[in-house]
């Protein structure tokens, strides 16, 4: 079994210093909630996109399974050009 060892602070940083950590600690706590709320919403809209795309293959009687749209918008039955 280890033994557990204290731990004794042999001194303190300046209140200046930690002002500064704790700022810092809340930008990147921010930065990290932003990027979350980012991701969330390009899910979001990456479903709306493909429900949207759905929808045109239902649209137009295409398969999923073999046709596609292109780039150019292009209807292309069995994938094929």
């Amino acid at each position: 079994m280890e033994e557990e060892k204290e731990v004794v602070a042999v001194q303190s940083i300046s209140d200046q210093d930690k002002e500064m950590l704790e700022k810092l600690k809340i930008s990147r706590q921010l930065a990290l909630s932003q990027a979350e709320t980012a991701l969330a919403k390009n899910e979001a809209s990456e479903a709306k996109y493909q429900f949207q795309v759905l929808q045109l293959f239902m649209k137009y009687g295409l398969d999923p399974q073999k046709d596609i749209i292109d780039e150019h918008y292009n209807l292309i039955k069995d994938g094929k050009k």
